[in-house]
């Protein structure tokens, strides 16, 4: 008696996966001809085997930061504050013409170096940023894209770091819409334009500039 080769359960697991998303794709489809479902799609990202979700920007996008990759290895105490941070920072990163990366969120800064590291190993960002979940633990991390080349803004709280140069600057979150401020400091530091250390958003424009 034959028998038919046993799948994995890996294997089996991706498959089923594959059909589940087909079949979204097929109701939403089906919806949108119905005209059951009005609410355009703006973005879609793109999970590669690594656990990073890939943004693609707008098409109309026109700034000088356009074109460009950034990263993101991000944190929150909460999903649902993790979640308000990441699409804070997709609709700038859109609004501007930058591709978004994000890494899988974690609670450790183990895990956060881990990400930091394998973001610039293969096809590295134009810039980096690191929301962190502890005050240290990433100076690894940190050399790791100093050596890639790759420019590292810190988003939240300070780390302590052997190094300060290490990162280039922090934008603080509690005073107001950090995304903003984050993207005017990358897209400073890419005219060659100095940067301020610390970077406190206010509640009207962000301005990053040194003071005086």
């Amino acid at each position: 008696m034959s028998h038919a080769p046993r799948r994995s359960p890996a294997r089996a697991a991706r498959s089923l996966a594959t059909r589940g998303v087909l079949a979204l794709a097929l109701a939403a489809a089906a919806a949108l001809q119905a005209g059951c479902l009005a609410v355009p799609i703006v973005a879609v990202a793109a999970m590669s085997g690594d656990g990073v979700d890939t943004y693609k920007p707008a098409k109309d996008a026109d700034s000088p930061l356009k074109g460009t990759v950034v990263a993101v290895v991000p944190y929150g105490q909460t999903r649902a504050e993790r979640r308000a941070a990441i699409d804070a920072l997709r609709a700038e990163a859109s609004a501007r013409g930058v591709t978004l990366r994000v890494a899988e969120a974690r609670s450790r800064a183990s895990g956060q170096t881990d990400d930091l590291r394998s973001l610039v190993k293969k096809n590295p960002p134009d810039a980096l940023v690191l929301m962190p979940a502890k005050d240290a633990g990433y100076d690894r991390g940190l050399a790791a894209a100093q050596d890639a080349g790759v420019p590292v803004f810190v988003v939240g709280r300070d780390v302590r770091v052997d190094d300060p140069g290490l990162y280039v600057a922090r934008i603080a979150t509690h005073a107001g819409p950090f995304a903003p401020a984050l993207f005017d400091a990358i897209e400073r530091l890419r005219a060659g334009r100095q940067v301020a250390r610390l970077i406190v958003p206010d509640v009207g424009t962000p301005d990053p500039r040194e003071p005086g």
